[in-house]
């Protein structure tokens, strides 16, 4: 089953989803977001009718923005969990605790920014929203010194995409601090199968222009890359 939503629905998924006779939900109000007419789409009552018949219920979401509306109709399921794990930093932190001990975070809310002492924190680390899209308010702090205008700049970026996304997709009321991991950066596609074992689709680089960068301007792929990191990064049986 697929639960298609803003901003964009390529013509291939669309194909893919008529030609496989996939049930459909167009989770949007917008008629346009679906371009071909015999797509197999359903109203949201029928759409979660059909998904109580399915075991196990196996989802494909083009966008974020359905979070909201998965939380608020499939909570009889364990997929808001599993989504809160993955997108909450927090949760998932917290989750991986027991295998990196060591690895330094912390919760503090936007209103606490202010008063957190950041002196008596190990240099550089990262602050993030801990429900974030894209590098929005995601800011390197090699500095004390640094402190004041980062917070500044936070708060311009999540007054100027305010009311842009769902709180499931971008929260600007938590943030977590946690340390800095010196490395190459990479991005793994994947999804899971009916056993709950990761399948990896892709594997691309995350560079950055310098010490401080830390947007999403750029991943790349190749066959060398996925040559060199697909056993490294696949689980072991």
């Amino acid at each position: 089953m697929i639960i298609l939503d803003q901003p964009y629905v390529s013509i291939f998924l669309q194909k893919t989803a008529r030609d496989m006779g996939i049930h459909v939900l167009n989770c949007s109000n917008d008629q346009e977001l679906i371009s071909l007419n015999d797509v197999k789409t359903f109203n949201e009552e029928a759409f979660i009718t059909i998904a109580k018949t399915k075991a196990p219920l196996l989802l494909y979401c083009n966008s974020e923005n359905s979070f909201q509306w998965i939380y608020r109709n499939l909570k009889y399921t364990g997929i808001p969990r599993a989504i809160e794990l993955f997108k909450d930093k927090v949760s998932f932190r917290t989750l991986v605790k027991g295998i990196y001990p060591q690895f330094l975070f912390e919760e503090v809310s936007y209103d606490q920014l202010l008063e957190v002492d950041v002196s008596k924190i190990k240099k550089p680390f990262i602050i993030k929203p801990a429900i974030g899209f894209f590098s929005m308010g995601v800011h390197k702090v090699n500095g004390d010194h640094e402190w004041a205008s980062i917070i500044s700049l936070i708060g311009n970026e999540m007054e100027t995409v305010k009311g842009l996304y769902p709180k499931e997709v971008l929260d600007s009321s938590k943030f977590i601090i946690e340390e800095y991991i010196e490395g190459a950066e990479y991005a793994i596609d994947a999804y899971f199968d009916n056993h709950g074992d990761p399948v990896i689709l892709n594997i691309l680089e995350h560079p950055f222009s310098s010490n401080g960068d830390v947007s999403d301007r750029i991943y790349f792929t190749s066959k060398e890359i996925m040559r060199k990191y697909l056993t490294i990064f696949r689980p072991a049986n």
